[in-house]
């Protein structure tokens, strides 16, 4: 219950270009904490998040098997 409300913050959040939210989305995405699992999609957020300037994103695709 609480890993699906915390999913759908976090994807309102990232939708509307909060780069906290992108990267805890598509990190949830990536793991499939949710039950939706989708690692491309994922690292497309963390990715924006990234390119938004959330340290924690830049640090993860540093860190993160390419």
């Amino acid at each position: 219950m609480y890993y699906d409300k915390a999913f759908r913050y976090y994807e309102y959040g990232a939708r509307n270009g909060n780069p906290a939210c992108q990267y805890d989305y598509g990190f949830m995405l990536i793991v499939g904490d949710a039950g939706v699992q989708d690692k491309e999609r994922g690292l497309l957020w963390i990715t924006k998040a990234a390119g938004g300037g959330y340290l924690a994103a830049k640090d993860f695709l540093a860190d993160y098997p390419q």
